[in-house]
């Protein structure tokens, strides 16, 4: 099952700039790859908006390929979830970062944290800071990425 996406969370990705769209099939084939299912949330934003970049956040998703020497404008999460070097679980998937040492993961994970969002970087080791995808794009936009950073 697929979340709807909430209205105001449409206003605010349309505000940005999204790659578009992505198949059920490329989302599936992903989740089978590294062993997991995305929560509903995420899984709607990849249908609809794919990959987005906002004022001040960038929301990294899966983007189509590029045409021949075309650099990327989104940050694909497959090569992402390749090369970790990290010891987080891995049904922990990247979506953003404050451009600096703190990323942002979605859990994956079947049980309590799925769908829970959790910065990592120094001090802040796997710390919650949101309880869902949507009220993190929300918190991010508003308050800005580093405000979702414990201090």
């Amino acid at each position: 099952m697929t979340a709807t996406i909430p209205t105001q969370i449409c206003a605010l990705l349309e505000q940005g700039d999204c790659c578009g769209s992505i198949s059920p099939d490329l989302i599936s084939d992903v989740e089978r790859r590294n062993g997991f299912e995305f929560p509903d949330e995420y899984r709607a934003f990849l249908l609809r908006y794919g990959a987005a970049l906002l004022s001040g956040l960038e929301v990294f998703g899966l983007v189509p390929s590029y045409g021949d020497g075309e650099p990327p404008v989104w940050n694909d999460l497959r090569p992402l979830l390749v090369r970790r070097r990290d010891e987080l679980p891995v049904d922990w998937v990247p979506i953003s970062d404050d451009g600096g040492d703190f990323r942002f993961y979605l859990s994956c994970a079947m049980g309590p944290d799925r769908g829970r969002i959790f910065v990592n970087g120094p001090g802040a080791d796997a710390v919650l800071v949101s309880s869902g995808f949507f009220d993190f794009l929300e918190r991010a936009t508003s308050l800005g990425i580093r405000r979702l950073i414990p201090a």
